[in-house]
Parts: C-alpha cells; structure tokens; sequence
C-alpha cells in the first residue's frame, strides 16, 4: 500500500522505530502524539507530526482529513501491567478511550487498513500460543488490549475496513536515533541499566518460580524486528480483512537470562537480589510466529546480546548528552 499512514502514538519507543524504519524504506506517513509518554526529540525534525488528543475523534478525523491519511496505525497506550494493576482506570480510560475514538472516527473519514499494536499478554499465562489460543487476560492492561481488539475489529467490520492485529509481548533493544531506548522505569531492561548504573543490585520477582532457572520466562522481541514486521503488513497489498498475527521469536529467554546479560555488559560484579512476583505478572509467555508473517518475508534478526547491547549503546549515548 503506498498511501499515507497516520501512526498515532509515533512518539513513543515502538512507535519511533516503526516511524525510522517507514522512512528507511519511503512509506509516506505522519505522527500524531500528545507526547504524555512519547519523546518529541524523537520525531522533531526528522518527521511530519502533529500533537493532540488521539481519545478526541474531532483530533483524529481533522488529521486525517487534513493530511489525506488512508491508513492508522495505533500505537496509542499506557503499556506497563504492573503499574494498570495499581491504577487500572488510567489504563481503561486512555487506552479505550483512543480504541473507542478511533472507531467512532471511521464513520467519517475513508481508511483501507487499520493495523492495532496489540499484545500476547492477551492470553495470559500461556507457552506456544498461537493467534487461535483463548484469550486469558491477567491484568487491566491486558484487558484493555482484549476490548480494543474487539472495539476496532467491530468498527472496521461496520466501515469495511481491514484490520491487523499485531500481538508481540516484551520487546527489548534500540536502535540509532536520539532516544532510541525503552525509557520506562518499571519494564525490565532500563531498570536492570538503570541499577547497575548506580552500582545497585538489580531485582528479580520471582525467583523459586517452576521455570527452568526460577525466573519468569518471556518472548523478548527486538523492537527492530518489530518495527519491521509492521512495515511488511503495512506494504503488504494481501487483503488482510480481519486478521491476528503474533509478532514472536518463538523462544522463551528467562528474567535471570536478561538481567545476567546486562551484568556482563556493564562489566559489573553485582548478583541480582530475589523478592515476590508482581500481581499480573505470568510466570511463563511464549507465542509461536505467525505464519503469515513469514510467509510475508517476516523472521526476527536479532538476538538477546545483540539486543542488550543496542539498549546500552543508545542508552549511554543518551546520559552523555
């Protein structure tokens, strides 16, 4: 598809990859972002942007009408499960609340495809799952990611529009622009970097857990890989219709493993320190590749030292400056 993408939320970690990785390869596209999460250094003079209220439909169709967009990708929402544990009306009423302005949008504006950045936590504590596994979501998070689905899939079936789901669990790495690392303080990579830095043991949830080392295990994804899987759904000229696609490595990488390899690249000697898992945390996640992915050309190129490494390249570069 050569026409022009909106990416809403195109300020944050993900979305700032995804918009590098559009311009790598000429997609014609824009940014809207209210920049509560996202880094506008990010995106400012590098990219067209607007700032607003993607939870106002009147902000959405005005930017779509305005810039002749014909495809979104939403990329809008809080992302950490913990913290939607504590504070669970936040999650709901921003995360919904652009699902919900986007479906009331698509009554006045002509799109082709929506594609949502989803999550595998959708089903909960599961290894292997594939996109016909049943959803079990554990934490409001979670929960917000199941009812956009649903919102948008409903909305795009009444305004035949296609949908793409992208379901992709933790995502790791960085890549060469300012600003190009996770800044989040409670998901796992920055705040391991950020303890180590201050000469603090890092901590582990968890640490008797039934895994093979005790620690949770997940599917760590580059956000590299990521952003390339969204480049070839949003190139793909296949009808998607409504379609679910999980973005996943296929392995499950332990928090033990992580945090060992950030230890060893900061050539420190400190040992991790072991307290109770978090509520809406999943002892064990993994999900299989979607095979239409690959089929599209799709397979993840990185891996956890490779990883790691780009998360502590940019995240220096970014503490010098």
């Amino acid at each position: 598809m050569k026409s022009k993408w909106l990416l809403i939320g195109g300020a944050g970690y993900v979305g700032s990859h995804i918009a590098s990785m559009f311009k790598e390869n000429n997609m014609d596209f824009a940014i809207l972002d209210d920049f509560s999460t996202g880094i506008k250094s990010r995106v400012e003079n590098q990219y067209e942007f607007e700032e607003g209220d993607a939870t106002d439909s009147s902000t959405i169709i005005s930017v779509c009408k305005r810039l002749n967009i014909s495809n979104i990708i939403n990329l809008a929402a809080f992302m950490q499960a913990r913290e939607s544990v504590r504070d669970p009306i936040k999650y709901w009423k921003n995360n919904l609340g652009v699902s919900l302005a986007l479906a009331e949008a698509l009554k006045s504006i002509t799109l082709d495809r929506l594609v949502l950045s989803s999550s595998c936590s959708v089903y909960g504590e599961l290894a292997n799952a594939t996109e016909s596994s049943d959803l079990n979501p554990m934490s409001p998070y979670a929960y917000t990611k199941v009812a956009s689905e649903q919102i948008l899939a409903q909305a795009c079936r009444e305004n035949k529009v296609e949908f793409v789901a992208l379901r992709y669990f933790n995502v790791i790495g960085a890549g060469r622009f300012p600003n190009s690392e996770d800044t989040k303080l409670e998901t796992l990579v920055p705040s391991v970097f950020r303890s180590v830095q201050r000469g603090e043991s890092p901590t582990i949830y968890g640490g008797n857990l039934p895994t093979r080392d005790g620690t949770c295990e997940r599917d760590f994804i580059d956000v590299r890989d990521l952003a390339r899987a969204h480049l070839k759904v949003c190139q793909s000229e296949e009808v998607f219709e409504e379609s679910y696609l999980n973005v996943s490595t296929g392995k499950t990488i332990t928090v033990f493993e992580v945090v060992k390899e950030i230890i060893r690249i900061s050539n420190s000697m400190l040992e991790p320190v072991y307290e109770f898992p978090k509520l809406g945390d999943p002892i064990s996640v993994s999900a299989l590749p979607s095979a239409r992915l690959i089929d599209l050309g799709w397979v993840p190129e990185f891996d956890l030292k490779q990883s790691i490494e780009s998360h502590w390249e940019a995240a220096t570069k970014s503490s010098q400056e």
